[in-house]
């Protein structure tokens, strides 16, 4: 008789505990699809990112053979251009370069055994020292 009033005394005890244990193994239940859904987004989004990179690799590829296209190009307009085409040429690619579409060696290439060879060899000396090469080459007698 004991053991079935102590047993009716603790139900109220017992069914509390058994309603939290029960909220408890939802909310587990829940945080667990949550978690899930989690995991499926990350993937969706690694996917796509992955994605993203390619194209992006593919379009820095696509502009790099433009770039050098176009390096061809003004080689050319250098060698058999009027004057204003060759001095568009100097400013369009003194302007890449500035930009950083263009390096020395890319100027170096352009300019090689043309008659303004000289002229962009000077803008590179000018833009890596800074100062004019021809200034520093006079031999001047005070």
């Amino acid at each position: 008789m004991n053991t079935s009033k102590r047993v009716i005394k603790d139900m109220p005890n017992n069914q509390a505990l058994f309603e939290e244990l029960n909220d408890y193994t939802n909310h587990y239940r829940e945080m667990e699809q949550k978690n899930k859904h989690l995991e499926v987004e990350i993937r969706r989004l690694e996917d796509k990112n992955d994605e993203l990179r390619d194209e992006n690799r593919r379009l820095h590829n696509f502009l790099n053979v433009m770039l050098q296209t176009i390096k061809k190009f003004f080689r050319k307009l250098l060698h058999i251009g009027t004057e204003k085409d060759k001095d568009d040429v100097v400013k369009e690619i003194t302007s890449y370069h500035g930009l950083g579409y263009y390096n020395d060696i890319d100027l170096h290439d352009i300019a090689d055994d043309t008659p303004r060879e000289e002229e962009i060899n000077n803008y590179i000396y000018e833009q890596n020292y800074g100062y004019d090469k021809d200034y520093v080459d006079r031999d001047i007698d005070i």
